[in-house]
């Protein structure tokens, strides 16, 4: 992180787009290569506004979520995005609108967490290079779904498709424009939330055949890179 010498406004907004996760779901969280897409029509946007603190006192955060009172948990959040960024914590008051729909698997925990890094980090002058903004947001999606793999911040924080494997450089992919196949997205209206996915999924790939399983996650993975 640097700073920026520019002056940066009280009041400001930050967005994230969603994500799609082509081939790996689930798989990427045990070691499999995962290739996934931006949905950069689909947004989250974080208003923030600062607010003077009063001597001595803790920072106070007011956080709205589509018109409602946000949670603990998004608060705490909040404050855990300024302590990664090492940064004095401060009052805020901010609004959330989201065009995506929570628990469908599109990345609405991770839009969160790499709008809020990026509103804090421009508030305070910051300078978050995409690798680095990726990082901490997979920090903070810990409050959500325990143990992430990163995929969803990597893709999220590039807003550029990516090849991603757990604790490898992230590949950021430049899909060929001679590629004619469109991807259709469907939306089941199923919601679940991601940890209890994750715990429901984690027996076939811990289970006797889980290595070969992540094994065929991975070539899945690597063969749809080739593809594109």
């Amino acid at each position: 992180m640097s700073r920026t010498k520019s002056q940066v406004s009280p009041s400001l907004e930050t967005t994230a787009c969603g994500k799609a996760i082509i081939t790996g779901e689930h798989a990427a969280v045990y070691g499999a290569h995962a290739v996934a897409i931006p949905l950069h029509q689909m947004r989250f946007r974080f208003n923030m506004t600062q607010k003077t603190m009063r001597l001595g006192s803790a920072p106070e955060i007011h956080l709205t979520l589509a018109g409602h009172e946000g949670s603990p948990r998004l608060k705490a959040v909040v404050l855990h995005a300024m302590e990664l960024l090492r940064i004095e914590p401060f009052s805020l008051d901010a609004e959330t609108h989201s065009s995506l729909p929570i628990g469908a698997g599109l990345g609405s925990s991770a839009t969160l967490c790499v709008a809020v890094l990026r509103a804090l980090s421009q508030a305070k002058g910051l300078s978050l290079p995409e690798p680095l903004l990726a990082q901490l947001a997979n920090e903070l999606e810990k409050s959500f779904h325990g143990n992430p793999s990163g995929l969803d911040t990597a893709v999220v924080a590039f807003e550029k498709a990516v090849l991603f494997a757990k604790n490898q450089k992230i590949e950021v992919l430049n899909i060929s424009s001679d590629l004619t196949s469109e991807f259709v997205l469907i939306d089941s209206n199923i919601r679940a939330s991601t940890l209890a996915m994750i715990r429901i999924a984690e027996p076939y790939f811990m289970g006797s055949e889980g290595d070969r399983r992540i094994q065929a996650f991975d070539t899945i993975a690597l063969t749809t890179h080739r593809a594109l």
